[in-house]
């Protein structure tokens, strides 16, 4: 065999999980952006982001939720059952809301009263999981000379929280045509997406981890990471990592493979 046989490089777990956080930010992102820019380019913004569903922009709108729904469902943040439960119920939730519409603005049938209804059950449930991911599940793995760190994911826990308390009241007490001119639905509606998508940006990113944690498998302050204290898949490679760095224990006579005999075995 003429050309050299190379290994292929193992698999970062922590960069593919990573990876996948980011992208479930950077596609729920992409909802409201293009709703807006949509109502900007027609002259005229829907009441809520579930009603561009009825728009030229419906295939971004089912697309978007299918894609997070697929994503959070494949997700695992952690070894424990509230964080695989959380994810899983949330992206079934989304993929709920992709495909039980909303009722069209007028001239809704019973048919399609009832599909809003589990609609808005779906979108209740994911935003709420959201939100409780953002505050409590996300803060739990962050050092602790990062307590920002912590507290911007649980911000974007609570702005997605007190969205979803506001829409019911928000509709009380503001007169009917004066909720619907200001958008108040919508607006609360983008917040949420929003919120969530930088959240899990934000983690994806990793760009917060003390880069001595995260590259020498050491945690902050040099104090060395355990197997105990490695409570999620980054502190785990973070390990793995650092072994890899160790020496190995063929002993410094062991003889060498030539080239040749690799070309042989592979061949």
């Amino acid at each position: 065999m003429g050309a050299k046989m190379q290994p292929a490089p193992g698999e970062d777990a922590a960069l593919s999980y990573r990876r996948l956080r980011s992208m479930i930010g950077f596609v729920g992102l992409t909802l409201p952006i293009t709703c807006l820019l949509a109502g900007i380019i027609d002259g005229h913004l829907e009441l809520s982001i579930s009603s561009y569903y009825y728009t030229k922009v419906t295939i971004v709108f089912t697309g978007t939720l299918c894609v997070v729904g697929v994503f959070l469902i494949a997700y695992r943040f952690g070894s424990l059952v509230f964080e695989d439960v959380a994810t899983t119920v949330a992206g079934s939730a989304s993929l709920g809301v992709a495909l039980f519409h909303t009722a069209p603005s007028h001239d809704a049938t019973v048919a399609q009263l009832r599909l809003s209804n589990v609609h808005m059950i779906c979108a209740a449930t994911l935003f709420v999981l959201l939100g409780i991911i953002s505050l409590v599940v996300f803060p739990t793995d962050v050092p602790s000379n990062r307590a920002r760190v912590a507290n911007l994911y649980r911000g974007f826990g609570l702005l997605i929280l007190g969205s979803i308390v506001a829409m019911p009241v928000l509709n009380r007490v503001m007169t009917p045509s004066s909720f619907e001119s200001y958008h108040v639905f919508f607006i609360l509606e983008a917040v949420c997406v929003m919120s969530f998508s930088l959240s899990f940006i934000a983690k994806g990113k990793g760009s917060f981890v003390d880069q001595e944690f995260d590259e020498r498998g050491v945690g902050p302050g040099g104090a060395p990471v355990t197997t105990a204290d490695a409570s999620s898949v980054d502190s785990l490679v973070a390990i793995d990592g650092h072994r890899n760095q160790l020496p190995t224990s063929e002993p410094a006579s062991a003889p060498r493979r030539t080239q040749e005999q690799l070309d042989l075995t592979l061949g």
